[in-house]
């Protein structure tokens, strides 16, 4: 059976996952390897782990997803894998573990990508939805689409939306109206990925993205919408992730995945398509 790594993305690590990952000795092989490359990098994570930098800061967020995610990629022996995947953000560690981009470039890039992120003029957040029909919601939210926009899907109950708390009341108000219950959470997340809202941003990530001069490993093979790693992190930056279709490949392959995510969440999503997919973590 063909082996699959599939890493988590941007939101889901927490500080005593960290604490996990320097005690660890692949972990301080890591943070040596950070240290070596860029010590003010590896000063700004110590600050993280400190908890004087918070999670909500977008660079805090990316970076210590990517080192959790590497520092993971250590209980497997990649030459037994053939397939790699993730949820949103994560990609950036597919491309290191594919070889596709070296571990400085992709670093620099996390570091400028969150210094453009900031020029975004917006305040829209991430918010989970909980409702009857994602589909209908996708639908009815066309008509407030200047306020609301669909970032994730997840199943068909189920996903991320992308909107500023100043306008929640006036969504739900007009989701009811049309017979809609819908129940939002907010995240952790405070940028609209994958949603048409980062517009204002688009060339000049397209710009960094080009700069990586990714060169991608087709050794291996990749499940995403795009077969193609830079058009896929181009297009994540304001396209909608069909997250509810990489994970029905996935099914559809019949692979043993290794879920790297701190909360196996995409164990259980995946669980719920099928009963029949092994995991081998």
């Amino acid at each position: 059976m063909n082996k699959l790594i599939l890493y988590g993305g941007q939101g889901n690590v927490r500080l005593t996952d960290l604490v996990r990952l320097t005690k660890d000795d692949d972990g301080k092989n890591l943070l040596k390897q950070l240290e070596s490359f860029d010590s003010e990098m590896y000063g700004y994570f110590q600050k993280v782990l400190k908890g004087t930098v918070p999670f909500s800061d977008n660079y805090a967020s990316m970076l210590s997803t990517f080192l959790y995610n590497a520092w993971r990629t250590s209980e497997v022996d990649l030459n037994e894998i053939l397939y790699f995947s993730s949820h949103s953000a994560g990609i950036f560690n597919v491309l290191l573990s594919s070889g596709s981009v070296e571990f400085g470039d992709v670093l620099r890039f996390i570091q400028r990508r969150a210094d453009l992120v900031k020029l975004h003029q917006g305040d829209e957040e991430m918010w989970l939805v909980v409702t009857q029909s994602l589909s209908l919601l996708e639908n009815l939210i066309q008509e407030k689409k200047e306020v609301i926009k669909l970032a994730i899907k997840t199943n068909a109950t189920t996903g991320v939306a992308a909107f500023s708390e100043r306008n929640k009341l006036e969504i739900e108000n007009f989701l009811k109206s049309q017979g809609l219950l819908v129940k939002f959470k907010k995240l952790s997340l405070r940028i609209p990925y994958h949603t048409a809202f980062l517009d204002d941003i688009a060339k000049e990530y397209n710009s960094l993205v080009d700069e990586l001069f990714i060169k991608q490993n087709n050794q291996f093979r990749y499940i995403y919408s795009s077969k193609n790693l830079e058009n896929e992190i181009k297009n994540q930056l304001t396209q909608n992730f069909n997250w509810q279709g990489v994970l029905e490949q996935i099914v559809d392959e019949n692979l043993e995945v290794y879920d790297f995510s701190p909360n196996k969440f995409m164990k259980k999503q995946l669980k719920m398509l099928s009963e029949n997919v092994k995991f081998g973590n």
